[in-house]
């Protein structure tokens, strides 16, 4: 019986010594997940700012959102227990109440963190920018090889002084310039071509719109016969004019000098003393250089003359020409003294009658005008009218901004060609380019002419512009006498 005791004992002794109590847990393995925040909620007005929440936890945390927020910033995604986070909140740039949820978790437990902003102010729109071109075919210029101008207008609320230009690379053939008007305008001139079909592109851009991309295309040439012969141009019927993309030099003149070459054909053009006017160089109204037609003794005779507001003043009946024959005369204005030299020679010289102190050479109209009685432009053959047109031929215009003295005009080869930089030269047309519908400025101003052929059906003020021109003309020498 003590055996079978002291085995029982025995045995209940080895079963105590190895099972573990069922409720008994690891290290650690007893500890309850806990995590709170504070606050647990922030609201803003509409301009945001920055809230700080503090973290108590029973380990390790880790810090999400439902959603990326660009208008947040915590400081911290991770942290222990007792940390402070800051969340930093930009201005509301919508015009709607804003909300984010962010979630602090350690282990099992999360707490909840809710952040609203108020709505911000309603931004007007601003106004409309628009930019295109009026006539959508000028996307595409093409050119014969003889060369050619164009101009292009926009529907705009840019000004010229919003929008850039630029040339494709190796574009050096093409001139494109903008107006230095208020609203923009595009000329492109296109010389003669002898070598190959060429492509270019103008690109206008400004800021908020979209680029505008001209394509220019001019057809291949060949190269032309050399020729002892000059060219000129020829005014019978016809008239070169500016758009004055550089009028400034031009503007409030108190002294200037203007000079050519001329050879007229003829004088006396029939009908009465109106329309037997000649018309070298001017605006109508304003400043021009003219020869009298008429069939008496002032056949021949060079005038020059000034208008304003109290009327017309003529410096006349001091040199009269021929026809068939070279001269080269100028005119020069300096502080309302007028003086006229025909081949060097001064002819006369008086004050101005009349209050003018200063003359402006441009009108600042760059397009082409659509009525010749409504806008007064600077021409060479032309003024007012058909009948006051020359006839004959022209070269070398130059516009200077002092009065040349007697020495200056008889300096040697002065009256064939002068140096295009020279001091105080602010025009400067050879009129020797000999084909295409451009007659350039040789200055850095860039005021190139243009051509109007067969303008007879302008007449007392007519619309009619006819056809876009130069009539060019070769002579076999240009020799003052």
């Amino acid at each position: 019986m003590k055996k079978i005791l002291f085995l029982a004992a025995a045995l209940f002794a080895f079963v105590g010594c190895n099972d573990k109590p069922l409720d008994e847990n690891k290290p650690g393995e007893g500890v309850k997940d806990e995590i709170s925040v504070n606050p647990q909620s922030k609201s803003f007005g509409k301009e945001g700012g920055d809230v700080d929440v503090t973290v108590t936890s029973s380990g390790k945390w880790t810090l999400s959102s439902d959603k990326e927020y660009s208008w947040i910033t915590p400081s911290a995604k991770s942290g222990n227990g007792g940390s402070v986070v800051k969340f930093t909140v930009a201005a509301n740039e919508t015009t709607e109440e804003q909300s984010a949820a962010f979630t602090f978790k350690t282990g099992e437990a999360t707490a909840a963190f809710t952040i609203t902003i108020g709505a911000g102010d309603a931004v007007e729109p601003g106004p409309s920018v628009e930019f295109e071109l009026k006539d959508p075919s000028q996307k595409n210029l093409n050119f014969e090889a003889a060369g050619g101008n164009a101009m292009v207008e926009f529907n705009t609320s840019l000004t010229s002084g919003d929008v850039t230009l630029k040339k494709s690379a190796g574009a050096d053939w093409l001139t494109a310039e903008l107006a230095k008007v208020s609203a923009p305008v595009l000329g492109i001139i296109a010389p003669a071509n002898t070598g190959a079909e060429r492509t270019a592109t103008v690109t206008l851009s400004a800021e908020g719109v979209n680029d505008i991309v001209i394509t220019v295309t001019q057809k291949a040439g060949s190269e032309p016969e050399p020729s002892d012969m000059m060219n000129v141009v020829n005014f019978d019927g016809a008239c070169l004019y500016s758009n004055w993309p550089t009028p400034a030099p031009f503007n409030n003149l108190t002294a200037f000098t203007a000079e050519m070459l001329v050879n007229a054909e003829t004088f006396y053009k029939g009908g009465n003393a109106d329309q037997n006017i000649n018309t070298l160089i001017g605006i109508e109204g304003t400043f021009l250089i003219r020869i009298i037609g008429t069939s008496g003794s002032s056949q021949g005779d060079v005038e020059v003359v000034h208008n304003n507001s109290n009327g017309e003043f003529k410096l006349n009946n001091v040199a009269s020409i021929s026809t068939d024959k070279w001269y080269h005369i100028a005119t020069t204005f300096d502080n309302g003294k007028v003086a006229l030299y025909v081949n060097g020679e001064k002819k006369g010289e008086t004050e101005v009658n009349n209050g003018i102190t200063s003359v402006t050479l441009q009108t600042g109209d760059w397009v082409s005008e659509s009525n010749w009685s409504s806008k007064r432009n600077f021409y060479l053959g032309f003024s007012c009218d058909n009948r006051r047109c020359l006839k004959g031929n022209m070269s070398e215009v130059r516009i200077w901004n002092k009065a040349l003295t007697e020495s200056d005009l008889k300096a040697a080869g002065h009256f064939y060609s002068v140096d295009a930089a020279s001091s105080g030269l602010i025009a400067y047309w050879k009129l020797n380019e000999g084909s295409g519908n451009v007659a350039k400025d040789a200055t850095s101003n860039g005021n190139h002419l243009y051509g109007h052929t067969g303008i007879g059906n302008n007449n007392q003020g007519g619309s009619t512009q006819d056809t876009d021109g130069i009539q060019w003309a070769e002579v076999a020498e240009i020799n003052v006498e």
